[in-house]
């Protein structure tokens, strides 16, 4: 699927368990990807590219995997991470976000590993 020029290309709240695969996820006026509030739910293999704000947002008490994914040129954070989030966030490659949330608001019941980063403010690296 291609999903692009929205205010929010993909929006998943209250306590659902999404699978968001194989997606070219672009051009959002605000977040490409954006999961909110008890979701266990899956973000692999997408193209997160060129949105107004964060290319994949998790936030609330999200349990959500998020895996895979190119996510590029987007506005704010490549992938930010809200303070209750508990989920996992692996392998992915991040290139030239404005904001490299991943390693400066990490929160603490999170696992990151194996997220590569490319240019943008972030320093390039794994993390």
């Amino acid at each position: 699927n291609t999903l692009h020029g929205n205010y929010v290309n993909v929006l998943v709240m209250e306590a659902c368990n999404p699978t968001i695969t194989d997606n070219v996820v672009h051009k959002a006026h605000g977040h490409g990807i954006h999961l909110s509030e008890s979701t266990r739910g899956l973000v692999l293999r997408n193209r997160v590219v060129g949105n107004g704000s964060a290319g994949i947002t998790v936030d609330g008490s999200s349990r959500a995997m998020v895996a895979g994914n190119l996510v590029q040129g987007n506005g704010g954070c490549g992938i930010s991470l809200g303070k209750k989030v508990q989920g996992r966030v692996v392998g992915n490659v991040l290139v030239g976000n404005a904001v490299d949330c991943l390693r400066d608001r990490l929160p603490t019941g999170a696992k990151v590993s194996g997220n590569v980063h490319i240019g943008g403010p972030e320093e390039n690296g794994e993390l």
